[in-house]
Parts: structure tokens; sequence; C-alpha cells
């Protein structure tokens, strides 16, 4: 459990913890034959669009097998999330995970945390019967509901939506909305209530900055 005195910390999981880009990308390539790679990736929802105009399928098709609970599952630990996430928890503070993976991928997700991060104790994920909002929605509603004081995000619309949400007096709790550095947000221009760290292009996942500001935070 997280003392009073210790910042509340939630962080996104694809991109964020979980490596999952890379499995995604080998299964678009190994189904459409192309050799996209992880610096290929240039906005969010690229991939989502070119395997609807490859294979004239809908969203909802494409989504089934592109985000498949068992391609999920193939993810590696974003380099730097391990050796940080144990530093913080010797620290007293924990991260908590919030994701918008629908909710039948809720038993792979919480095993691959549990095997991979065991540190991290909150795992919420999206419930869209009972919870009907957008994935994006259900992230800032979780940040207002667990009270986090520093949130973690690689997706810009997200950033936009928890900046705006800042702007209209809510989320008062909220002291440090990050951005960690990815391919697809590199040309995002940040709004002057969140701040991005790492380069993913030096292979700087941002984890180690994330420390730091936890740390800046605890001794504030």
């Amino acid at each position: 459990m997280i003392s009073k005195e210790q910042p509340r910390l939630l962080c996104d999981m694809d991109g964020v913890i979980a490596h999952s880009q890379l499995p995604i990308i080998e299964e678009f390539n190994a189904r459409f034959g192309t050799n996209l790679t992880y610096a290929d990736w240039t906005s969010f929802d690229l991939l989502t669009l070119k395997a609807m105009q490859l294979s004239q399928e809908n969203v909802a098709a494409v989504a089934a097998w592109l985000y498949a609970g068992e391609v999920m599952q193939r993810s590696e630990i974003v380099p730097g999330a391990n050796q940080a996430i144990r530093v913080l928890s010797s620290m007293g503070t924990s991260p908590e995970v919030v994701t918008s993976r629908p909710s039948g991928q809720a038993e792979i997700t919480r095993q691959w945390i549990n095997n991979n991060l065991p540190e991290i104790t909150g795992i919420h994920l999206r419930d869209g019967e009972a919870l009907p909002m957008s994935g994006n929605q259900f992230k800032v509603y979780m940040i207002g509901q667990l009270e986090a004081d520093i949130y973690i995000e690689d997706d810009p619309a997200v950033i936009d939506l928890v900046a705006q949400s800042i702007s209209a007096g809510d989320l008062q709790h909220l002291k440090s909305l990050i951005l960690v550095d990815r391919p697809w947000n590199d040309q995002y221009s940040l709004p002057s209530s969140s701040r991005r760290v790492g380069n993913w292009r030096e292979a700087d996942y941002g984890w180690d900055e994330i420390v730091q500001i936890v740390t800046e935070h605890i001794n504030h």
C-alpha cells in the first residue's frame, strides 16, 4: 500500500511497460509480407489504418487479429521498466497500470504483469459493458478515480484529453503528466501541462527520468 507521503503513480501499459509494438509489427508483416520496423510506426493508428486498407476489413475485424491476446502476450518488457519499477518499489512507490485493452484480455494481461513486473499491484482494465466509454476516456476516468499524482502515457490523444481536463479545473491532484518518447509521437506538440521523457532514437525509453520525477515528488 502506498503511504500518503508517496505519490500515486499510474501508467498506461502498451508502449509504456509492455513493448507490444514489436509482436504487433511481426503479426502485420507476417500477414501482408511487408518489412515494417518499429521506426516506421510514425502515427498512433498507422498500422490499423494500413491493415484496413490492405485487407479491406473494418476496424473491429483488424483489431481482432492485430491486437489479439496471443499477440500481446508475446510482448517484451520496455527496456528499463523492470529495473525502474524495482527501484520505485524499494522507495515505497509502485506504479499501478491502466489499460484500454478489452476485458476479454484481462487474464492474459494480469498474467503478463505478474510474470514480468510482480511489483505492480494495481491493474485496471476497462469493461465496456460496465463502463460504456472509449478507452481514452476510461484512462482519464481512472486518473480521477485513483487521484493519481503522476500519469505516464505514450498516446498523444490521451495526453490531450488529460490536459483538457486539467485546463477545465479537474484532476487537480495530478502533478505530473508524462509522455514517453516513441516514434508515433515524434511530431506531437506537448501541451504546457505535460512533459516528455526519453529518446527512443537513442534507445532511451524514459524510465530513468521517471524515477527522477518520482524522487523529486517524494523529496518535495
